[in-house]
């Protein structure tokens, strides 16, 4: 997906200093910060990495994080100065100006289940970062040091490691067969709006061209995940990855609830008449982004209002009824996946004979409903199977 998600180099405009001794620059009405001078401004330290060009920025805590210059959204290099969109930037140190945020407590709606002497605690991830996130509340990071095993949705040292054959197979899902393009699959208006509507993207350096082959899905989930890293931030550290990197420091084994391409499979598996009409009424860039943003999931979550999240969940599945792609959608990527993840706990917790504690870290719309409502399904399942279900966030 590199060419998807490239950034479009265009031709500098100007420099200029605006935001008091930070350069920065203009292009194509995008405003960029240089990041050494925001970094050094938060007291973070940033290193050339010549060999896999990436800038390495290392937190006062030790924390570090990577940019992938060569083709990450909204990052660019002028004679050897690196810069950042500047409300990129923003977001990631939580200021321009030095100003640390307050850590958030994020607490992921902790839950333990156990089994006999088998232990597992489970927690909702948004899948993206911020650094001053970390650590997270003290609930988890303690459910974190009394764990034996960390078991993700996916095994995250496999993903992070994709044998050829996986990145053919996962490439070949995400394109129309046969060359076809979207022309071929969308109905003419449909296609004219979302031509048009789509040049607003260009502002991430997206073009109707870098996408035309793709399916319908791998547009909305790239995009959706594309609008989480922006107001996420995710610039290499994530919620999973630091979770992650806990357990290779202790040498600690990692596993995954399913195999790669089959959660890709449950994904993709909607047929493309059904997919063309994930497109209708397709949002332009600045509001997609809106949904996300201030009054969206990544700020709410942020806040940890677990209420507010179970009510835009809750929204989210209103919207879908009657919409044959977004409750077909909706089925795969929370009913399917959920059922699945809660069976694999149950069964790790079932069939490990010796005494284990399992840190589990799924996507919090799999967990966020205890009545199974808004995709909420993991927790409710395991409850059905007669597990000991207690949560531990309300009291913490």
């Amino acid at each position: 997906m590199k060419k998807f998600l490239a950034l479009l180099l265009a031709v500098l405009i100007f420099t200029t200093p605006v935001f008091a001794d930070i350069p920065t620059m203009t292009i194509n009405g995008n405003e960029y910060v240089q990041l050494r001078a925001v970094a050094d401004a938060h007291g973070y330290t940033l290193e050339w990495d010549d060999e896999y060009k990436k800038v390495r920025l290392t937190s006062p805590s030790g924390d570090e994080f990577a940019i992938l210059t060569t083709n990450e959204e909204g990052v660019l290099i002028d004679r050897g100065r690196v810069f950042v969109w500047s409300f990129y930037a923003e977001m990631f140190f939580g200021s321009l100006d030095g100003q640390v945020p307050e850590n958030p407590e994020i607490h992921g709606m902790l839950t333990r289940v156990t089994y006999g002497d088998n232990v597992a605690y489970v927690f909702g991830s948004m899948h993206a970062s911020r650094p001053h996130w970390f650590p997270l509340a003290d609930i988890a990071e303690d459910a974190m040091r009394r764990a034996d095993v960390f078991v993700f949705e996916v095994d995250m040292v496999e993903l992070a490691d994709l044998s050829d054959e996986q990145r053919d197979a996962i490439e070949e899902m995400q394109h129309l067969p046969d060359g076809k393009t979207l022309e071929d699959i969308l109905p003419s208006d449909v296609l004219e709006n979302f031509i048009e509507v789509f040049e607003t993207y260009e502002i991430i350096g997206l073009t109707f061209d870098n996408i035309s082959n793709l399916t319908p899905v791998a547009i909305m989930t790239s995009l959706e995940s594309i609008m989480v890293m922006l107001l996420g931030v995710d610039l290499g550290v994530t919620i999973d990855s630091y979770i992650a990197n806990f357990a290779e420091e202790n040498d600690l084994p990692i596993i995954g609830l399913n195999d790669i391409l089959n959660e890709m499979e449950i994904v993709f598996d909607i047929p493309l008449e059904i997919q063309a009409l994930a497109l209708v009424d397709f949002p332009d860039f600045f509001t997609m982004l809106d949904s996300f943003g201030e009054a969206g999931i990544v700020e709410i979550y942020v806040e940890q209002d677990i209420e507010r999240l179970r009510e835009l969940f809750r929204a989210m599945r209103d919207v879908q009824q009657g919409n044959e792609y977004a409750e077909l959608m909706a089925h795969n990527m929370f009913y399917v996946r959920s059922n699945l993840f809660a069976d694999e706990i149950a069964r790790l917790l079932v069939e490990t004979d010796e005494p284990t504690t399992f840190f589990v870290t799924v996507g919090m719309g799999h967990i966020i409903g205890c009545d199974g409502s808004g995709g909420g399904m993991v927790l409710q399942r395991l409850r059905d199977m007669d597990f000991d279900v207690t949560s531990l966030w309300e009291y913490r």
